[in-house]
């Protein structure tokens, strides 16, 4: 039977919905699977490419994804590759038993190759059973999870390669099903998947690329599920060994690709996740082992030449990579006549370069305090990039045809603009009257410099706090990050988006929260005069406070660092009446 247009304007494979009117037809002759995948146990040899083609005659994406499906991007595409891009919805519910036993968990972990097995939906209709790694489900819920926020493993349209596949060591793909076991709604999977995970990592004695990536997602992972001490370890291991790897050069990607430009992209992402990531460490961790990781075999100015990643758009196709451009260019692109120069860098460099200046906010505090001194045109001059920062990400999101989390680029842009809005916190509280030093019971996210109270009367805080500009402009900071999240909730009317975003969320909304928490203080505690205005700012930064405290239960769903937050948290308010 003839294409339709549509498919064939497409160039993917055309299926014909069966008429719901006129007779019923004949059961068919054909193999049949009659077997309801939300309660039948997984084939122990053979993972079902999830979902079934049911009920559509396209592919059904979400209108806000912006991405050219055409054949330049996606030659001989089909549902089968395409469907990860969908966010994760009440079709997980149908796809993956409420609970796994022994064989089941085999039967995932299994890894073979591509069979021409055909079997016939409960529609009637066949589809190929697949034996890749790539639809596993696990690895679908890593790709349609965490995938988006740490970006650095190849994505699963490479995946589906099987000749690019068997070049993935085992540990790796262990590592990003236990990191998909998180989203599975079994908590048991998770366990489960981990002993396999972590026993293939420590035994696997070479060091290697993919060996930095397995370590990588490891430590990421570890800090999300509470083990701090753990965590600091497999990043330090992993830096160490890409910078004896020299992960750090350029040559590095090139000569470890296989031919390939995907896994050249892929190095170089994994070398700028590894310096987000250690910056991510050194501020949030409360672990001292984590202040002495530092990525060697570079210079600042080697750091600037550096070759940025792709846009997700195109990473994701797995298609061709244009030449890439550096960190230098990217400041420099202020001098340039052409004012769309937004557009031509990725989302991925803002995240790298929004966590540079976040750098030049630590250090700078850390010399102020060491010779107990603040530089004021230092302090200023940062001031001043920030706002110009703020104003390119805002262009580049207009740039963007869709702000939604089906926007492949989504993420990064977040996660650019939640560095920067954590990094002006970090520039002003410690010079505002709401200062930075320890609490008696501070959450172990920001163990290492949370807010506290100055010395002086309620009366003269407060005072001190309306006219002084960085109280003002932390706490405007700390409020747009939870704006962040309102307005995630508002425009997709779903609480599951705050789950697919970086675990180092947790961080952020903690950090954010304890600035309200003080401010909130502040104004339980004043009285007359201006005791109904108090009271309106109090019920304010209250409000803000349950949000982000809501928020923690989300990602406590998932993410254990979350609950144990949640609980310092609610210490911490017996400390601080509010």
């Amino acid at each position: 039977m003839p294409p339709c247009s549509r498919c064939e304007q497409s160039n993917v494979k055309c299926y014909y919905v069966a008429s719901k009117r006129g007779l019923r037809q004949k059961a068919t002759t054909a193999t049949q699977d009659t077997r309801n995948p939300a309660t039948e146990s997984f084939d122990s040899e053979v993972s079902y490419t999830y979902p079934f083609y049911t009920q559509t005659l396209t592919p059904t994406f979400s209108p806000d994804i912006s991405v050219n499906f055409n054949n330049a991007m996606f030659p001989d595409t089909d549902k089968f590759t395409l469907d990860w891009l969908m966010p994760v919805s009440q079709e997980l519910d149908q796809a993956f038993p409420s609970s796994l036993d022994d064989e089941q968990m085999s039967g995932l972990s299994s890894i073979a190759e591509d069979s021409g097995t055909i079997v016939t939906t409960q529609s009637g209709r066949t589809a190929p059973i697949s034996r890749n790694i790539a639809f596993d489900p696990m690895m679908k819920l890593y790709y349609q999870n965490f995938h988006a926020s740490h970006p650095f493993i190849i994505p699963q349209k490479a995946l589906g390669n099987s000749d690019l596949a068997r070049l993935l060591p085992s540990y790796l793909l262990s590592m990003m099903q236990y990191v998909g076991s998180h989203f599975h709604p079994d908590p048991s999977a998770k366990d489960r998947y981990r002993k396999n995970a972590y026993m293939g990592l420590n035994e696997s004695p070479e060091a290697t690329g993919f060996k930095v990536q397995a370590m990588l997602l490891a430590a990421i992972v570890d800090h999300a599920d509470g083990n701090e001490e753990q965590a600091g370890y497999r990043l330090k291991s992993a830096v160490i060994m890409a910078s004896q790897l020299g992960m750090q050069s350029g040559s590095f990607g090139g000569s470890n690709s296989y031919g390939n430009v995907i896994f050249e992209e892929s190095w170089r992402r994994t070398f700028w996740e590894l310096f987000i990531v250690v910056h991510l460490f050194k501020t949030f961790s409360g672990q001292h082992n984590c202040d002495d990781i530092q990525l060697s075999g570079y210079q600042d100015e080697d750091l600037l030449k550096m070759e940025l990643p792709c846009d997700e758009a195109t990473y994701f196709a797995s298609g061709t990579i244009p030449k890439s451009k550096t960190l230098l260019q990217l400041q420099n692109s202020w001098r340039i006549l052409d004012n769309h120069t937004e557009e031509t860098f990725s989302s991925f460099a803002y995240r790298i370069e929004a966590t540079r200046l976040w750098g030049m906010v630590q250090s700078a505090n850390s010399r102020n305090t060491a010779f107990m001194h603040v530089d004021e045109i230092e302090l200023e001059t940062l001031d001043i990039r920030f706002a110009t920062f703020m104003i390119r990400l805002m262009k580049m999101d207009q740039c963007s045809s869709s702000s939604s989390f089906n926007d492949l680029g989504y993420q990064m842009r977040s996660q650019a603009q939640m560095f920067t809005l954590l990094a002006i916190i970090y520039l002003h509280h410690p010079q505002s009257k709401i200062g930075l030093s320890p609490w008696k019971r501070a959450p172990v996210c920001i163990a290492s410099g949370s807010p506290s109270f100055p010395e002086g009367t309620v009366d003269e805080l407060n005072h001190h706090k309306n006219s002084d500009p960085h109280s003002l402009k932390a706490l405007r900071a700390a409020g747009t990050l939870l704006n962040m999240i309102t307005n995630s909730v508002l425009n997709t009317s779903s609480i599951s988006p705050i789950q697919w975003t970086t675990p180092f969320m947790i961080c952020a909304v903690t950090m954010s929260l304890m600035v309200h928490v003080v401010d909130a203080h502040h104004h339980a505690l004043c009285h007359s005069p201006n005791f109904e205005r108090n009271c309106k700012k109090k019920s304010f930064s209250t409000s803000r406070i349950e949000l982000g405290m809501r928020t923690l239960d989300i990602l406590g769903e998932v993410w254990p660092l979350a609950r144990s937050v949640k609980r310092q948290l609610l210490d911490t308010f017996h400390e601080v009446p509010i």
